[in-house]
């Protein structure tokens, strides 16, 4: 699958799948989700469209898609955060800081977190170098504007901001789900988290002395 411009990295090695995931279905799994996302070039993070902020606001049409996937057919996928998707992010500055947080929370705050949300791998080669987690809120509220600061690098990511969906690339960093055959199904899985268990695990970052 090789994109028809001849601007990216040479360097990068673009499979025509991912995890057994076609390109496309990663795609098209996410706007099926309710994400709004927005190609951004494979050789870097140089945005492909004139105004990605547009995205925070409306979906893409299917037509957009097709023309992307037609001009590019291959692209990073950027996710609007807040907005539409109603859509945010949660970052650690390393792999130990994430994992720490995790392992903080109880069992239902994990079951919550991955049941509901996509778990991201940022892998350097075939190592794993960090996590982080994207959620959807039911509660529009709960998704905060901008990013939220916090310790150590720590960050919470919503309205205004956007992030890096899978199976992305930029030069050696590689962008996988963490389960990308949770259920059986051949797509992205993403789906609303309800106010009380996001207020619960958003909680515990202050009452850990995150923020």
């Amino acid at each position: 699958m090789e994109p028809k411009n001849n601007n990216r990295d040479p360097t990068i090695n673009i499979s025509p799948t991912v995890d057994g995931l076609e390109f496309t279905e990663y795609v098209y799994g996410y706007l099926d989700a309710g994400l709004s996302i927005f190609p951004i070039d494979p050789s870097g993070e140089k945005v492909l469209v004139r105004d990605w902020r547009q995205y925070i606001d409306r979906r893409p049409a299917f037509a957009e898609i097709g023309a992307w996937l037609d001009e590019y057919r291959w692209f990073n996928i950027g996710l609007a955060l807040g907005g539409v998707s109603r859509a945010l992010a949660i970052m650690f500055p390393t792999l130990e800081h994430a994992r720490a947080w995790f392992k903080s929370l109880n069992e239902l705050q994990q079951i919550s977190l991955v049941s509901f949300g996509l778990v991201v791998r940022v892998m350097h080669g075939d190592k794993l170098r960090n996590v982080y987690f994207v959620l959807q809120s039911e509660a529009e509220d709960l998704v905060p504007v901008g990013s939220v600061e916090g310790v150590d690098g720590a960050r919470i990511l919503g309205k205004g901001e956007y992030v890096l969906l899978p199976p992305s690339q930029l030069g050696t960093l590689s962008y996988r789900l963490w389960e990308p055959w949770r259920y059986n199904v051949k797509r992205p899985w993403i789906s609303p988290l309800p106010r009380e268990p996001l207020e619960k695990i958003l909680g515990t970052f202050e009452k850990k002395g995150w923020f």
